[in-house]
């Protein structure tokens, strides 16, 4: 929030820790304006980043690495890849 991330990715070796994140972000009042987009998401919606950030909204992105492996960029993460990200957190 201090400084002004618009799009948060978040990307962690352990799938299990999903809901642990989507709670600290969905129930703190500091992150009252973004929302919580899963890698599901992104399979069931190619522009789900960017019509939220157009809407004014804030995003933070869940990803694990074992979603990301591979030589390619996958269809469902070119929305992650093709903007900036503001803020990159790697949970181990």
């Amino acid at each position: 929030v201090e400084m002004n991330a618009n799009f948060v990715a978040i990307v962690s070796a352990k799938a299990d820790v999903l809901l642990e994140w989507k709670k600290t972000v969905e129930s703190h009042v500091k992150f009252a304006d973004y929302d919580f987009v899963t890698s599901e998401d992104l399979l069931h919606d190619s522009s789900v980043i960017p019509d939220k950030l157009s809407n004014g909204r804030k995003v933070v992105a869940f990803l694990t690495l074992q979603d990301l492996q591979g030589d390619t960029i996958k269809d469902k993460h070119q929305q992650v890849f093709g903007r900036q990200i503001d803020l990159l957190i790697v949970d181990e």
